[in-house]
């Protein structure tokens, strides 16, 4: 994928954070997904955030799990901090 698709999808990502109302657990879904398919950069940041593997986080983007409200929060406030630095650095 070449960096300016890549930077687009980054863009829309966030862009689809914002819109998140915070309990959908479809949106969290796809936030998760969409991270995750932009670049494993993400899936490994999960993994060592909230210690948890990488079949994990691909539950949660298939909605086989769904973590707590709560929880779901943290995970999407870190897909989008790990996004604003990628798009800011």
């Amino acid at each position: 994928m070449d960096p300016a698709t890549r930077k687009s999808q980054k863009e829309q990502l966030l862009r689809d954070i914002e819109a998140w109302n915070g309990v959908d657990s479809r949106g969290f879904q796809d936030i998760v997904r969409n991270a995750v398919d932009i670049d494993l950069k993400y899936m490994r940041d999960l993994m060592k955030a909230y210690g948890v593997d990488r079949d994990e986080i691909r539950k949660w983007g298939a909605g086989k799990v769904v973590p707590d409200d709560f929880n779901r929060y943290a995970i999407v406030e870190t897909i989008r901090e790990a996004l604003e630095k990628d798009l800011n650095a």
